[in-house]
């Protein structure tokens, strides 16, 4: 009996913590910010350009828009993440937030920093498709008592989406660029003859 009273109990506190929500580290400014120095020993500034410059020509995320560089060790780009409610199966958006990522090279090392987070409520047009509005909100700001479950889901959708870009920016500079790829697929490429039968 008494074990059983004690699993259950944990089992209970292990659930609550399972459900607890997501957010992002604040930095010394007060904005939530992602921040990571990675260490690469062996790699100069040169390589790891060539990673980053082929990681923002090449990303999956379309939206990430390169802003400027200086020289070829900082990177700084804009991109946009979207945020979707679902309501029983069908999902429509509920918002977009804009960011900004900053990507730092030195010899051997490297460091990334997600933040400058901007949340624009989507609205209902008058032809019921849902449009940016024209409120854009730092997602610093507190949220009111009644937006508060909105923005709990808002910050968990943004902190999973962040984690995602850092970890998918951390793996294509981890891995070596091939340049050879285009030159095996031209070799490979063969002409289909039409006129021999």
């Amino acid at each position: 009996m008494k074990q059983t009273v004690i699993f259950f109990f944990f089992l209970a506190i292990s659930i609550c913590a399972m459900g607890q929500k997501q957010t992002l580290p604040i930095d010394e400014q007060g904005k939530y910010t992602l921040f990571e120095v990675v260490n690469k020993p062996g790699l100069n500034v040169d390589s790891l350009s060539l990673r980053a410059k082929s990681f923002f020509k090449s990303s999956g995320y379309k939206t990430l828009k390169l802003e400027n560089l200086q020289g070829d060790s900082i990177y700084s780009a804009k991109g946009k993440f979207m945020v979707t409610k679902a309501v029983s199966g069908i999902g429509h958006p509920s918002g977009d937030v804009d960011y900004k990522l900053v990507l730092e090279l030195r010899n051997g090392k490297y460091r990334y920093k997600i933040t400058d987070f901007v949340y624009t409520e989507y609205e209902r047009d008058r032809y019921a498709n849902f449009v940016p509005g024209t409120v854009k909100t730092p997602l610093e700001t507190p949220p009111g008592k009644l937006n508060k479950s909105e923005w709990e889901n808002t910050m968990n959708s943004v902190t999973i989406q962040a984690k995602k870009l850092a970890q998918s920016l951390k793996t294509f500079i981890n891995n070596p660029v091939n340049t050879n790829t285009k030159k095996q697929a031209d070799k490979k490429t063969e002409k289909v003859e039409t006129d021999k039968w």
